[in-house]
């Protein structure tokens, strides 16, 4: 005999299908807590170790009260193990910023970059890119299925080829696009693995169209006269000074 009441009742069909599928909730967000570990950069590791803890210790302890394996009986300790899991979930969450912006932004940063941003693996096939790329290299018209290879864009192409095999690297190539000279910073950072291994590169173009073109106009600005277009006193002595040099 216990000082207070106690609630008995017996369980209907559905209970056992309900266990069913909340542990399958449970196993599947833990599983993916797990992978997304991981994959997770180091800093956000210990964050994300915490909410593995937290979820962790409900389904355990349920699953052990299911199989009356509790030693505490006609108690139900499932809230109490919830709301210690809460408490530490919250830790991760407001103590450790779990949910603070920097990964969000860092993601938004790359959408929102008007540089064509790429990511190519170790078979030269495009796994990933930003709204700029995909607009610069016409990338959502392929007809063919799968990662697209970087052949197939005649740009990245050429970024690719220029780069060779060595590390990183950045250069400006140029390119007719739509029958009109272009001219673009060419990026290219390689990834490894963990062990050290080459995994890809990462490949940033710049349009710099506008830039070289103002700077050929100023180059010729400064080389000619305004009024009558023909070469000046500078482009003079320029040519002059190149010619006694090679005839030295």
């Amino acid at each position: 005999r216990t000082p207070f009441s106690e609630l008995v009742f017996e369980n209907g069909p559905a209970f056992a299908a309900y266990p069913v599928y909340a542990y399958s909730v449970m196993v599947v967000s833990t599983f993916l807590l797990v992978a997304n570990f991981f994959s997770a950069q180091q800093i956000y590791r210990f964050q994300m170790s915490i909410v593995l803890v937290g979820v962790t210790i409900p389904w355990v302890v349920t699953m052990l009260a299911y199989f009356n394996l509790v030693p505490i009986k006609q108690h139900e300790i499932t809230p109490i193990i919830f709301g210690i899991s809460n408490l530490i979930i919250a830790m991760a969450l407001f103590r450790y910023l779990l949910c603070g912006i920097t990964p969000v932004a860092l993601v938004l940063i790359v959408e929102k970059l008007k540089d064509a941003v790429l990511v190519i693996d170790d078979r030269m096939r495009v796994v990933d890119y930003n709204p700029a790329a995909g607009q610069l290299l016409d990338i959502s018209r392929r007809s063919t299925p799968g990662y697209p290879h970087a052949s197939e864009f005649p740009l990245l192409w050429k970024c690719l080829n220029d780069a060779g095999c060595g590390g990183a690297s950045s250069y400006e190539i140029s390119m007719e696009i739509k029958g009109e000279e272009s001219y673009f910073e060419c990026s290219v950072s390689p990834l490894y693995s963990e062990q050290g291994r080459p995994r890809g590169n990462v490949v940033i173009l710049r349009n710099v169209t506008s830039r070289k073109l103002a700077e050929k106009e100023l180059q010729l600005l400064a080389i000619t006269d305004p009024l009558t277009g023909i070469y000046n006193r500078r482009h003079f002595f320029e040519l002059t000074a190149g010619e006694l040099e090679r005839a030295d």
